[in-house]
C-alpha cells in the first residue's frame, strides 16, 4: 500500500509458504456461541466442529465471518483448553488459515490489492524459500514452488520480510529481555511465542515460580492466551491485573511498602 501510494510502477512478488491473503471486512450478523462441555480439544475437531458451523449458517444466509466472530469471546478458553502437543499442531497446519479469516483487510485497502492485482502489478507465489544471495543491486530468491515442488527463482531490486514481529524472546534483541533471561528472572513460553506467565500474567522464572512484582500484559502473553494483541483483550488483561495486584496488596499489607510491580 505504501508503494502505490508512492507511485511505484514495478512489479511486487509476494512469496508465502500456501499463497494465503487477507480476507475482505464485511459486516457480520451475530451468531450464537456454539462451544460448550464436548467442544473437542483437538485441531481436527475444532476445524471440523467450526466447519459443520459455517455449512449450518449458510444454510440461513449467514456467512463465515459470523462464526468466526462468535469465537473470539471463547477463544482464549479454547486455547488453554488444547494440549501442548495439540497447539503445535495449530501452529503447524492451521495458524496461517486462522489469520487470514480472523484478522480481515479493511474494505478500501482490499480494494487496493485487488486492483493491483488485476492489473497485474501483484504477484503471488506459494513456496518455501530454499536459497538467498545478494549481487549488487539485485537479489535472488529461489523457493520450492509447494505444488509442483519445482525449483524457482526471482530475481528482484529489494526484499522486505513481511513475516510480522518476532515472538521467540530468544532471538530479540532487547536489554530488558536479555537482563530478565541473564538473571534467570523469566523464561520463553513453551511454544516460543512469548514469555512464560501464570493465569494472572506473573512471569515464571527458569524454575518455574511466578515472580511477585513482574507480570506480562499483551502480546508477550501469547503463548498462553494466544488472542492477546487487540485492545478489547489487552484492556481486560489490565483490569485483571490491577485487580490482582489489588488483592496483594489487601492481603499483605506489610509488604505493600515494599511492593512495585512493573508490568512488561
Amino acid at each position: 500500500m505504501a508503494l502505490r501510494s508512492k507511485n511505484f510502477q514495478g512489479s511486487i512478488h509476494v512469496l508465502s509458504r500456501k499463497r494465503l491473503l487477507p480476507q475482505r471486512y464485511r459486516p457480520a450478523e451475530p451468531w450464537p456461541s456454539f462451544l460448550d462441555k464436548d467442544t473437542p480439544h483437538t485441531t481436527r475437531g475444532l476445524l471440523r466442529l467450526v466447519r459443520n458451523q459455517i455449512k449450518l449458517a449458510s444454510e440461513y444466509g449467514v456467512g463465515w465471518r459470523s462464526i468466526i466472530d462468535s469465537l473470539r469471546p471463547r477463544t482464549q478458553e479454547i486455547w488453554q483448553a488444547l494440549p501442548i502437543e495439540e497447539k503445535r499442531r495449530f501452529l503447524r497446519n492451521l495458524r496461517s488459515h486462522w489469520e487470514v479469516h480472523r484478522h480481515r483487510l479493511a474494505p478500501e485497502i482490499a480494494d487496493v490489492l485487488s486492483d493491483m492485482k488485476a492489473e497485474g502489478q501483484v504477484h503471488t507465489y506459494a513456496g518455501r524459500i530454499i536459497r538467498y544471495s545478494e549481487n549488487g543491486e539485485v537479489a535472488k530468491v529461489s523457493y520450492r514452488e509447494r505444488a509442483s515442488g519445482r525449483k524457482r527463482t526471482l530475481k528482484v531490486n529489494r526484499v522486505v520480510n513481511c513475516t510480522g514481529s518476532e515472538t521467540d524472546c530468544r532471538r530479540i534483541d532487547d536489554s530488558l529481555i536479555t537482563s530478565l533471561f541473564a538473571q534467570g528472572l523469566a523464561r520463553p513460553d513453551p511454544l516460543f511465542l512469548g514469555l512464560d506467565a501464570d493465569e494472572h500474567g506473573a512471569l515464571l522464572d527458569y524454575n518455574g515460580t511466578p515472580s511477585s512484582s513482574l507480570f506480562a500484559v499483551g502480546p508477550t502473553r501469547k503463548g498462553s492466551l494466544w488472542e492477546t494483541t487487540a485492545v478489547p483483550e489487552i484492556r481486560s488483561q489490565a483490569a485483571e491485573l490491577a485487580d490482582h495486584i489489588r488483592r496483594t496488596l489487601a492481603s499483605h499489607p506489610r509488604e505493600s511498602q515494599d511492593f512495585l510491580p512493573t508490568a512488561i
